[in-house]
């Protein structure tokens, strides 16, 4: 069917070889890999577990389901679903939320402060004692004027500093400039928050689109590949053809694989900048959801 030199068959031995040590190496960054995971789960570290295969639909994410991906068709709508889902993630940033509280502490210290300059601090403080019984010579003996077996006292105290050396105007400028600082870091923050959730979009809708695309390049590597080993058949081209012929479709096939995995990625790169995992939400949550993008649609439209 041809010619055929030695040479041909040691790159075959070559390359089978590789793809051996290839394939060990493989298997053990899989174990690793179900090492660590168990260990996430708390589960004996050496407890095998089968992974089953994940079909892209609404039942994975609810950002899958159809009445959310087809407004993501053209630019326009997709700047408006990135706007809902920022409005969604910063109500829901619980880097934010923290913020928000420490603001909140702050304003009152400081509005405590404020008040410190004519509110006094009042005390109230009483005290009584009892006497329940003595013996003894005389202890029955009824003497006119002498203490009764009851004593108490009420005290009420008003304390209203004039001159503390500046500590109050201290205090309060302290107060003011950590709020001042809080509301910086909570803009910063909030900006933060609103770049991760945009680029979690572009980066799910990009790696969603390439799904199809890898697909495509891996049909047509397998014709491509069919073609070579025909032709290798005949004759007509050499081994080291054939090989890159073979290598080029089972990388095309490998990326297309992969592709699927990087959208999970993505997307539960996405979920965890909106502060929620949708495949966790029960069903009325996720209408609710819905819901809410659609009217938010709707408003949009109206203006």
């Amino acid at each position: 069917l041809g010619a055929a030199s030695s040479a041909e068959v040691y790159r075959l031995e070559s390359k089978i070889a590789r793809e051996r040590a290839d394939l060990m190496a493989a298997a053990t960054q899989r174990k690793i890999a179900e090492m660590t995971l168990n260990r996430v789960l708390a589960y004996p570290l050496e407890q095998p577990f089968t992974l089953a295969q994940v079909a892209l639909d609404d039942e994975v994410s609810l950002l899958l389901n159809p009445k959310i991906t087809r407004y993501a068709e053209n630019a326009a709508d997709l700047m408006r679903v990135k706007q809902f889902m920022v409005d969604k993630g910063l109500r829901a940033s619980t880097e934010l939320l923290q913020i928000d509280t420490d603001m909140a502490i702050q304003k009152r210290l400081l509005l405590a402060t404020k008040r410190s300059y004519y509110s006094p601090d009042v005390t109230l403080s009483g005290q009584a004692s009892q006497l329940l019984g003595e013996d003894g010579e005389g202890a029955d003996l009824d003497i006119p004027g002498a203490p009764d077996d009851t004593d108490w006292n009420l005290s009420l105290g008003l304390n209203l500093p004039l001159w503390e050396g500046g500590a109050r105007p201290a205090e309060t400028k302290e107060y003011r400039e950590t709020l001042m600082s809080l509301r910086l870091s909570r803009r910063a923050a909030a900006q933060q928050v609103e770049q991760r959730i945009r680029n979690a979009v572009h980066q799910s809708v990009s790696s969603f689109t390439s799904i199809e695309l890898l697909t495509q390049a891996a049909g047509a590597s397998k014709k491509n590949f069919d073609l070579v080993a025909e032709a290798y058949g005949r004759g007509a081209v050499q081994l080291i053809d054939l090989l890159d012929a073979q290598t080029t479709y089972l990388q095309a096939e490998q990326n297309a694989a992969n592709a699927n995995y990087q959208f999970l990625l993505d997307l539960m790169e996405l979920e965890r900048a909106l502060g929620r995992f949708t495949f966790f939400a029960p069903p009325a949550e996720r209408a609710a959801w819905i819901t809410a993008l659609e009217a938010y649609f709707k408003r949009e439209e109206e203006e």
